[in-house]
Parts: C-alpha cells; sequence; structure tokens
C-alpha cells in the first residue's frame, strides 16, 4: 500500500545510473533552461510577480518526483491553468482595490502595487491549496476513472484550443497594446478583433525596450539619473505559511475548474508518452500526485500548477528516461539583485 501510494519507493531502487543518468541529466538541464523565462511568464499570466512563476517551477516538480508514475512530463506552471488562476485574481482582488492619492500631487491617484500584489500572492496559493485538496477528495472518491475517456484526439483538440488562447493572452505585451480581460464563449476572437483594431500603442517598439535595458545594466540609470526600472527579484526562498483558506462559492468553482482542467492534461499527456515508451500510468495516482503537489506547495507561494505540454515534448525529445530527470534540472530560483543581473547569471 505505501509503495503504491509513493511509487518512487518501488522504482528507484531499481534505477541504474550508469545508462539512465547521463540521459536524464541532459534532458533536466536543457527543460531547466527553458523553465525559468517559462516560468516568469507564466506568473505574469497568472498575473502574480514573476518571482512566484520560479516558485512554481520548483516545488512541485519535487513532490511529483515521490508520487507521481509518468517518466516524462514536466510538472509546474502550465500556460492555461496561470489564464484561469490570472482571471481569477483580477476579477477578485482588482486594481480599483488599491488605488491611493498620490503623495506627489494630491491630486491624481496611484496604484498601491506592492499591497496588490500581496494580496493576490495569498488568493493564488489559497486557489492552490484549495485545488489540490479537491483533486485528494476526487482521488477518494475514484474519480479518476475519467482517464479511460481521454482519448488522443481529444488531447491534441485541446492542446490547440490551448494555443489559441495563449496566443490571443500575448498578444498585447507582443504589440505593446492594452486590451481588455474578456471571458465566455469566443473570448479569444474577441481579443484578437481588439488587438488589431488601430489605436495608439502604450509602449514603446520591442527594440528600444531592449536597447534601454542593456543601457540600464551598463551605466546604471536607476541610481545614477533615477530611471524607474523592473525592480528587484527577491533572493533564495520564500518561507513557509500556512495558505488562508476561506473560499467563497464563486472562488470554489474556479478551484474545482481547475483542479479537473490540470488532472486531464497530466493524465493525457502521460499515457500519450507511455504508450510510446512502453510502461503504464495509473490515472488513480496521477490524480493523487497532483493534489499533493499543489496542496504541499502552496505552503511556499505556489500559484496552481499542472503540467507543461511544451516541456513535456522538451523532455521527452531530450531523451529522459525516469522521473530523475525532474530533479536535476537546474535551480529556477532568483539569486541576483536585480533582474537583468539574474538574467546574465542564468
Amino acid at each position: 500500500a505505501i509503495t503504491r501510494c509513493i511509487p518512487a519507493l518501488h522504482w528507484l531502487p531499481r534505477y541504474r545510473p550508469r545508462s539512465s543518468l547521463p540521459r536524464d541529466l541532459a534532458a533536466g538541464l536543457i527543460v531547466g533552461v527553458m523553465l525559468v523565462p517559462q516560468g516568469m511568464a507564466y506568473a505574469l499570466l497568472a498575473a502574480l510577480p514573476p518571482v512566484y512563476g520560479l516558485y512554481s517551477a520548483f516545488y512541485p516538480a519535487l513532490v511529483y518526483f515521490f508520487f507521481g508514475t509518468s517518466r516524462h512530463i514536466s510538472v509546474g506552471p502550465f500556460a492555461v491553468l496561470s489564464m484561469m488562476t490570472g482571471e481569477v485574481l483580477e476579477r477578485e482582488v482588482p486594481d480599483d482595490f488599491f488605488l491611493m492619492i498620490s503623495n506627489r500631487t494630491n491630486a491624481s491617484m496611484e496604484l498601491d502595487v506592492e499591497s496588490r500584489d500581496a494580496a493576490r500572492v495569498r488568493l493564488a496559493t489559497s486557489l492552490a491549496c484549495l485545488t489540490g485538496l479537491i483533486q485528494l477528495v476526487l482521488w477518494l472518491l475514484r474519480f479518476g476513472f475519467v482517464s479511460a475517456y481521454l482519448c488522443e484526439p481529444l488531447v491534441r483538440g485541446f492542446t490547440t484550443a490551448a494555443a489559441v488562447h495563449v496566443f490571443a493572452s500575448q498578444l498585447k505585451h507582443v504589440l505593446g497594446v492594452h486590451i481588455g480581460r474578456h471571458t465566455g464563449p469566443l473570448a479569444a476572437l474577441q481579443v484578437l478583433f481588439e488587438a488589431w483594431t488601430p489605436k495608439k500603442p502604450t509602449y514603446t517598439s520591442q527594440q528600444l525596450v531592449v536597447a534601454a535595458t542593456g543601457a540600464s545594466a551598463a551605466l546604471d540609470l536607476e541610481h545614477s539619473h533615477g530611471v524607474q526600472v523592473v525592480g528587484t527579484i527577491p533572493m533564495g526562498l520564500a518561507l513557509p505559511t500556512v495558505p488562508h483558506i476561506c473560499p467563497s462559492a464563486c472562488t470554489l468553482a474556479d478551484a474545482f475548474a481547475i483542479a479537473v482542467v490540470g488532472y486531464s492534461v497530466v493524465v493525457s499527456l502521460g499515457k500519450m508518452f507511455a504508450q510510446k515508451h512502453g510502461y503504464a500510468v495509473d490515472g488513480m495516482q496521477e490524480l493523487f500526485a497532483m493534489g499533493m503537489a499543489n496542496v504541499c506547495s502552496s505552503f511556499f507561494h505556489v500559484f496552481p500548477v499542472s503540467c507543461s505540454m511544451s516541456r513535456t515534448l522538451l523532455q521527452e525529445s531530450s531523451g529522459a528516461r525516469s522521473q530523475v530527470s525532474i530533479t536535476h534540472q537546474p535551480s529556477t530560483l532568483p539569486l541576483g539583485n536585480s533582474l537583468h543581473l539574474y538574467l546574465l547569471k542564468i
């Protein structure tokens, strides 16, 4: 019973380092390099500061290492779940709640970004814990039987739809325009129409952004000339805290949807690659593994996670043979004092 709940106790003693470790090490390094910028981008997609994407890339993968049965999926931030989380955070903790009178002009209103981000982080960790608890309850109710109906055409259709929504959500950052958040049927088409409607850009061209970033790092514009920059990324690990769970009916419904979508992606991709490489993935155990990953990681400021399609494909094509590849990913935790120094160190 213990080895069924913790599969690592079964397969890890049989692991062959000489034949498998080099491939797992290479796959882990390749995926880890991709995971650093992707984790920060997905945090922004979830309406959170970038560092929380790094936390979400680190802790859930370690938990899944012990409880998961797939050898190839990459557990961590996922674009669709990040968008679903961002919708909840922007709805429950909108910017309007944190507008305050500017100390400089005493007439205009400015946004208290620090207080807003702190409130959104609390809600995001609560949502992750609630998502994991729902997945554990579904595991107790033997909900894993639905994995038998997640066939390959369904996974491909879901992947295509997810790609369209992710593409639409990133247009405002690529084109430098302001686009309102749309929900409901045909929301992606509304975003596309609004993005290509002629309007005045709110940002300069991408080339100027790159040049300004380089100039800021080289000339120390923040301290020498008072130029505002992106800011610092906290160093090291944040202290663990107990997530505050006091959900409303609406938040509970969102957590249930996130739990089901996250599990569906994990078991679908897991079974796809298991069939390709000739091993078995236990749908019930995957539900338990994701529940544990979300619940345990929620104590470390993580938002809801699943497995990433792009990273999973990269990990499989890089030659990964077991979950050991997860533990060999380079650290995704911030080590520098500023964003440009951190990226240079990576």
